[in-house]
């Protein structure tokens, strides 16, 4: 559904910019698909119509680094281009991403893991 988060489990295959990636261990990911919609009105005779507004998408997800990892993830954050990826979860279900890396900060390597926020689009396979 677009404009919610969906509480995920573990992703078993992430990638993002041609890097793979490993969740860390128990961490699940928080995702939202992109797509369209807004509130229902009631026009003045009597019928009802829906907004229809392009919503944004993203997830949040902490990765296991070492340093060439955590280096690709910098890269990635650092590009002035579009990051596209995918993930699958254990269920099967592979979703496309394509945005950016959305941090407010630098990404830094919190004994072992990196915490990051992707905001763009996320479409389900």
């Amino acid at each position: 559904m677009p404009g919610a988060w969906i509480r995920g489990g573990v992703p078993t295959d992430f990638n993002l910019g041609g890097y793979d990636f490993d969740p860390a261990e128990g961490e699940n990911i928080n995702y939202m698909l992109s797509g369209r919609g807004g509130a229902v009105h009631i026009a003045g005779n009597g019928t009802t119509y829906k907004e229809s507004n392009p919503l944004l998408g993203g997830f949040n997800q902490t990765f296991s680094v070492d340093e060439d990892s955590l280096a690709n993830l910098v890269a990635l954050q650092e590009s002035s281009e579009s990051v596209t990826g995918y993930f699958t979860m254990p269920s099967g279900e592979t979703y496309n991403v394509s945005g950016g890396i959305s941090n407010d900060g630098a990404l830094e390597n919190d004994n072992g893991t990196v915490s990051i926020e992707f905001r763009g689009t996320v479409t389900q396979q």
